[in-house]
């Protein structure tokens, strides 16, 4: 079972996750102005979606140094 796709890191809009007539799966995301609009490709679902839920903290939930 592969885990859920989380929205896109940039804008937060749903991704969605296709095969390629190649055999590649991407994660796609629907903003076409968007930085993230197309993942690397990889040779599993389950790859793909892995490598788009692999990210950094938004800044803004960041937590800043202790004061």
């Amino acid at each position: 079972m592969t885990e859920p796709l989380l929205p896109c890191p940039f804008c937060a809009s749903a991704g969605s996750i296709e095969l390629d007539d190649n055999e590649w799966w991407y994660v796609r995301c629907p903003n076409g102005n968007c930085p993230a609009f197309n993942s690397n490709p990889y040779d599993t679902k389950a790859e793909a979606i892995a490598a788009w839920n692999t990210r950094a903290v938004p800044v803004a939930q960041r937590k800043g140094p202790e004061e």
